[in-house]
């Protein structure tokens, strides 16, 4: 039975009142990393007024928008690069007393693009983004019609993949879950024959380990959404 989920639009605007702290760089030469890999006087700039601003029991989330505002000129071509830029926002998380959460988001390839594909390799330019990253998610059209989309996650070190999520715009623009994208039981062209028994044994010894996680997956996801 489908369970509807959604975010509550007035609720939401009285936390971002109480609990966002947006910062502008419009205008700004906004990159943390030079093309040597090194940080710049900005990202010092940051984290000291992050120290400054930080509320008692710390910070929970950072956004950056989009990553190559912050990256630096050589970061979506030199894995290296994509790599102290990755180094340098864990030293921002570590530096804080609340431990934040560092979220990014990023343009996907024109290839990806035109595909429609999803995978944790669809994003732009270096792979050094997504290798540094501990979950990435991707979020695309779901068919023709603009008002639906699927987020799908394509990394998570930490836990196991959850069902996509379909989203659904509503009357004001925002999105909110519709319902989980059901999967086909078995992929076209993929191998019907009984497992031997190396892989009976296998598969359960995954599961033991797995299966908490996957039980788990989709009521984490409704309560984020609830």
């Amino acid at each position: 039975k489908k369970k509807a989920y959604s975010l509550r639009y007035e609720n939401s605007l009285e936390m971002l009142a109480r609990q966002f702290i947006p910062v502008p760089v419009h205008g700004l030469n906004a990159h943390f990393i030079d093309g040597n890999g090194e940080r710049t006087d900005f990202y010092y700039q940051v984290l000291e007024g992050l120290k400054k601003k930080e509320p008692a029991d710390g910070f929970q989330l950072l956004i950056l928008d989009p990553i190559s505002r912050f990256s630096g000129p050589e970061a979506e071509k030199d894995n290296a690069a994509a790599t102290s830029f990755i180094s340098s926002l864990e030293n921002i998380s570590e530096e804080l007393g609340g431990k934040p959460t560092v979220m990014l988001s990023h343009h996907i390839s024109k290839d990806a693009m035109k595909n429609n594909s999803s995978s944790q390799a669809d994003g732009r330019g270096s792979s050094g983004f997504v290798d540094g990253s501990r979950w990435v998610a991707r979020l695309r059209k779901n068919g023709d019609d603009s008002s639906n989309s699927i987020l799908e996650v394509t990394k998570t070190n930490f836990t196991a993949y959850p069902k996509k999520i379909c989203l659904k715009k509503n009357k004001d623009g925002i999105p909110e879950f519709d319902d989980w994208k059901e999967e086909k039981k078995e992929a076209d062209g993929a191998d019907s024959s009984p497992p031997n028994k190396s892989q009976k044994k296998r598969s359960a010894s995954q599961g033991k380990v797995a299966q908490p996680y996957a039980e788990n997956a989709e009521s984490e996801y409704a309560d984020l959404l609830s």
